[in-house]
């Protein structure tokens, strides 16, 4: 196995930092959400509230890659690695999400429930070769199915 050149140790150290504090971070909430059980509306709540700041957080992060760009090889990579530590956020919290509905059935329509299923299988299927089109594709169907599901838990009158 070929060591990393000296040049590259820091970045090495900042891939392995950037993921062992996401971990860290899925982690805790995790534990907190089985210590401390919501109702499953409640919770759907906030899941959507969570999916929709990874969203806007992957589409920052997809903009600066693909419009800004950095100018060393390092922050290339950096952000790169990044944009996909952030998908697979997203494909979990769409995964997280397509439970919870499981949960909720037959409350939610089993129509909503699939389009979830779907979405969460479109973004687990990006990656550091897809094209910007896909991401963009992809993004646009997650915020018009987190949409139809923000609709879905309002209170009718």
């Amino acid at each position: 196995m070929n060591r990393p050149s000296v040049e590259h140790k820091g970045l090495l150290e900042a891939f392995w930092l950037l993921s062992t504090l996401r971990v860290a971070v899925r982690t805790a909430e995790s534990v907190r959400a089985r210590r401390h059980p919501r109702p499953i509306r409640q919770q759907l709540k906030q899941d959507v509230r969570q999916l929709r700041r990874l969203l806007d957080r992957l589409q920052l992060a997809l903009l600066y890659t693909d419009v800004v760009g950095d100018q060393t090889l390092d922050a290339v990579l950096l952000r790169r690695f990044d944009l996909l530590l952030t998908a697979r956020e997203v494909a979990d919290g769409w995964r997280t999400l397509h439970q919870d509905l499981l949960n909720w059935y037959p409350a939610v329509p089993a129509a909503l429930v699939e389009a979830v299923r779907r979405t969460a299988r479109q973004f687990d299927r990006l990656g550091a070769q897809t094209p910007v089109a896909c991401w963009q594709a992809a993004l646009h169907t997650g915020n018009r199915v987190l949409r139809a599901i923000w609709r879905t838990l309002r209170p009718s009158h």
